[in-house]
């Protein structure tokens, strides 16, 4: 093996590794919080507005992170930003109560969210084009495994009291060591010339359209899933640990089912492979209130839906990686990750209203709306692309 191929192997190992250690902190604090915030007797609406915060934080970083990552690189900035969440958590701790919370998670999701731009931009820039959705495919099973390991933590440790807050920091400090390892392998990233701030995210907008919102859609799903799936499944009469079980099974969809989506992505049209599984996504919620009522089916049918919300992620960054390179790819991940935390914030705000009007249905309900509003760009971009005009 080369030493470009040995470095290239560690950065990913490294980046995969400290990424899932991420995931994991995401997967813990949304059941955490909501369910924790709901035997407190927060209303559902304000249990949505409180996740809300977590994914608004990009909304403080998102301008300047580009800049940071190509100026510190990647592991330093990474590793900055984990002892910001490690503050926060801390602060959590001493201040049990909603609004402080509120603001602590604003704080969590700006930090995590530089994390991931600087991750994400660490990935698809070491990439390579011929496997890319299968090596993408990987890093979003690694996400599913971290996000399901914190939600067993919820299920283990419970939501009372500090030990959750505790079991939170020490992920988060653990998320460091694999960086510790990779120091000299990050990529060497310059913005001369390259659109930064909002001229930088007009451009990606216009260059990966689909890519974003698919992203977008994706994150208004996945968090709404996460948050409220376990009061779901309180209001229809389920056991919290079912409901639990119910949330993890759908992680360990997206752990198992991505790399088959990540090889047809290096294999077929990645806009009509987007079409397909956004429209299979948008028949599974149109049926979830059926699906969960009938035993052994809800494990199979949950499985399903959470393998096809994490192949959309993963399409999503293949997409956007094919297009991006270099410093330009800082910004495309940062405008990513913003749209990512615009989708993140609007889908448990809406979830939340939906079923405080329509009660436990108003999660499938929203989610099968919010699909269905992806499906003409995917089909759009994929008409686009037959006919040899971009962008796609």
């Amino acid at each position: 093996m080369s030493a470009a191929s040995a470095s290239r192997l560690r950065g990913l190992i490294a980046v995969i590794s400290s990424m899932a250690l991420t995931a994991l902190v995401f997967g813990f604090t949304y059941p955490m919080f909501a369910t924790r915030l709901d035997t407190m007797g927060v209303p559902d609406f304000w249990i949505g507005l409180n996740a809300a915060a977590q994914s608004a934080g990009v909304f403080l970083v998102a301008w300047f992170a580009p800049r940071l990552i190509t100026h510190f690189g990647p592991v330093r900035v990474m590793v900055a930003m984990t002892g910001v969440k490690l503050l926060a958590v801390l602060l959590c701790i001493l201040f049990p109560a909603y609004w402080p919370w509120l603001l602590m998670r604003m704080v969590i999701g700006g930090a995590g969210s530089v994390l991931w731009i600087a991750g994400e931009t660490w990935i698809n820039e070491i990439a390579e084009e011929k496997s890319r959705g299968r090596e993408l495919a990987i890093y979003s099973i690694a996400l599913g495994v971290g996000t399901v390991a914190g939600v067993k933590i919820v299920e283990v440790v419970g939501y009372q009291g500090s030990w959750p807050f505790v079991a939170l920091m020490v992920a988060v400090g653990i998320s460091v060591i694999p960086l510790l390892f990779a120091w000299r392998d990050e990529p060497k990233l310059d913005m001369a010339g390259h659109d930064v701030g909002l001229a930088g995210f007009v451009h990606s907008f216009r260059t990966a359209p689909l890519a974003i919102m698919l992203n977008t859609v994706f994150a208004a799903i996945f968090v709404s899933v996460q948050s409220f799936m376990t009061i779901y499944g309180l209001e229809v009469g389920m056991a919290l640990d079912r409901s639990l079980d119910i949330l993890i099974v759908f992680n360990i969809g997206g752990i198992l089912l991505p790399y088959g989506a990540g090889w047809l992505a290096d294999r077929m049209d990645r806009n009509l492979l987007s079409f397909f599984l956004v429209f299979l996504s948008t028949l599974l919620f149109c049926v979830m209130g059926w699906a969960l009522a009938q035993p052994v089916f809800d494990l199979i049918y949950i499985f399903v839906l959470g393998g096809l919300s994490a192949s959309i992620y993963a399409v999503a960054m293949v997409l956007l990686g094919e297009k991006f390179r270099g410093a330009a790819l800082a910004s495309a991940a940062a405008t990513f990750t913003l749209m990512w935390n615009v989708g993140g914030s609007a889908g448990p705000f809406i979830t939340g209203g939906a079923m405080e009007v329509f009660g436990p249905q108003g999660l499938p309900i929203s989610l099968a709306i919010l699909s269905t509003l992806v499906l003409p760009f995917a089909l759009g971009a994929w008409i686009r692309r037959k006919r040899g005009q971009t962008p796609s």
